[in-house]
């Protein structure tokens, strides 16, 4: 299994208009990816300053659910 944040650099470079976000949303769609691996990949990609706490943890949330969700063609 590659990286999250390997990932997020295809995905980078793949699509580099989207925000950081949205890369990171796609890196880990169906991937199934710890809480903890997530969690720590958000804090290293996104800058600091960009949402509050409450927001952080509501968006790092978000990405659990689509990392652990199936993905249906």
């Amino acid at each position: 299994m590659r990286s999250i944040q390997a990932r997020f650099q295809q995905q980078e470079k793949a699509t580099p208009n989207a925000g950081a976000y949205i890369n990171l949303q796609r890196a880990v769609r169906g991937q199934r990816f710890l809480h903890r691996a997530i969690r720590e990949a958000f804090w290293q990609i996104m800058p600091a300053d960009d949402y509050d706490k409450k927001e952080q943890a509501a968006l790092i949330d978000w990405l659990d659910i689509l990392s652990n969700r199936r993905i249906q063609s």
